[in-house]
């Protein structure tokens, strides 16, 4: 049994420390704990309860939260936010306070809190803002008022110690006393340090592989210039869309965000192109727009994406564009030169067998004197060019090496919003 007061205590410490000492103070928590604990105790340290990819909120603001704190509180909550702002401050304040005493003489215990927040991000339908309050009533009716501040911040989604995930990466490699690197590389194919964690604890590390269905952290690619010298390179056209995952798996798609969050519901409108392709694969591609034949801007395409009924019809067609392929039918191919990765997309998307109108690869000049591109970049519709090494792996949650991005010089586009 591990009492959550432990977290909390920690995460004040934290809160406190220098930088430099962040890293430590999490692995003494870390090490010796039992197998079954570490992945919920990094997700509490963390404030992140669950992978990003999958479709769940905790669903409670502010208000709500202000709502159960005047439940139980002899303390005058509304002025207590206007003298603190921030909600694990109010809610600290607030439990210093109680005007209930809890029914249980037991502390609250990690998996009791991890369990119950996991339960208000579970609720769904009729009464569920009731029930969402009833669970938080309960643990903070429980709490001593440092485990109700992070309690409160764990519902905000913010935990206000300065805690993220590099930090938490050094930590598990001095708890399992391995290689940052080697955390840094699972991390990369399996991105979220819960599960990170457990692998490090059963010393699995190197099984960690690229999985359909689970997003990889993107390769980033920093802003670059034309060289003079002449260098053989790959250049793709950049729009004005959004950059994603497209994941197909045994017969099931699913298409994520460069902060790794599901968006297929968004994309159902794809789901007979998507379903054409007979691969199991990972791409990478632009998501584009087009309404009334224009093409969207990155704004709109995020409205579209995030509008609050999926099932309103839009007449905003989605396109994607494809221009990347790390995984293959039960291949990683992301060790490969990008020239043998553009093959393998030509050979899934350019097979005849498939008939596709809104899924398409990406085009792209290789050039390697410094006016064809420029000549290139100039010309209308495109807001850039991805510069790629022919010969360059491809390297997840890592800057590129040798790719770049080049930026048009702006100008108006009759046709484009």
């Amino acid at each position: 049994m591990l009492a959550y007061a432990r977290i909390a205590s920690l995460l004040e410490e934290i809160s406190k420390a220098e930088r430099s000492n962040k890293a430590g103070l999490a692995a003494g928590l870390l090490a010796g704990l039992p197998e079954e604990v570490l992945c919920p105790c990094v997700r509490l340290l963390m404030g992140d309860l669950w992978p990003s990819w999958e479709k769940r909120e905790m669903g409670m603001g502010p208000e709500a939260v202000l709502e159960c704190l005047k439940e139980i509180s002899t303390e005058d909550v509304t002025n207590l936010r206007k003298t603190f702002g921030e909600m694990g401050l109010v809610a600290e304040a607030a439990i210093r306070h109680k005007s209930q005493h809890s029914i249980s003489a037991e502390p609250l215990q990690v998996m009791q809190v991890y369990k119950s927040l996991n339960r208000i991000s579970r609720q769904h339908g009729l009464e569920s803002e009731h029930r969402r309050g009833a669970i938080l009533r309960g643990m903070l009716l429980d709490a001593e008022p440092i485990e109700a501040k992070y309690i409160a911040r764990t519902v905000m989604r913010n935990m206000w110690v300065g805690l993220g995930p590099q930090t938490l990466i050094v930590a598990i490699a001095k708890t399992f006393d391995v290689e940052a690197e080697q955390i840094r590389k699972a991390y990369a194919l399996m991105p979220e340090l819960g599960l990170v964690t457990k692998a490090a604890s059963m010393g699995a590390l190197a099984e960690v592989r690229i999985k359909p269905s689970r997003p990889v952290r993107p390769m980033l690619i920093r802003q670059g210039k034309i060289s003079n010298a002449p260098v053989s390179r790959a250049y793709i056209p950049r729009h004005s869309g959004l950059r994603v995952q497209v994941h197909k798996a045994e017969g099931e798609f699913f298409v994520y965000t460069m902060r790794l969050r599901d968006i297929t519901s968004a994309m159902s409108s794809l789901f007979l192109e998507l379903k054409a392709i007979s691969h199991d694969l990972i791409a990478e591609a632009e998501l584009l727009g087009f309404q009334n034949g224009l093409m969207l801007g990155q704004h709109e395409m995020v409205r579209y994406i995030n509008r609050r009924t999926l099932s309103r019809r839009s007449n905003v067609a989605p396109v994607l564009v494809l221009w990347d392929m790390l995984y293959l039918d039960g291949r990683d191919l992301t060790p490969l030169a990008y020239e043998e990765r553009r093959k393998r997309l030509e050979e899934v998307l350019g097979a005849k067998d498939v008939s596709l109108t809104r899924i398409s690869i990406a085009e792209q000049r290789v050039l390697e004197r410094r006016g064809d591109v420029e000549v290139y970049i100039a010309r209308e519709g495109s807001k850039g060019l991805i510069a790629r090494d022919l010969l360059a792996p491809y390297q997840p949650g890592r800057f590129s090496d040798s790719d770049f991005y080049i930026r048009a010089v702006e100008k108006r586009v009759e046709g484009q919003r």
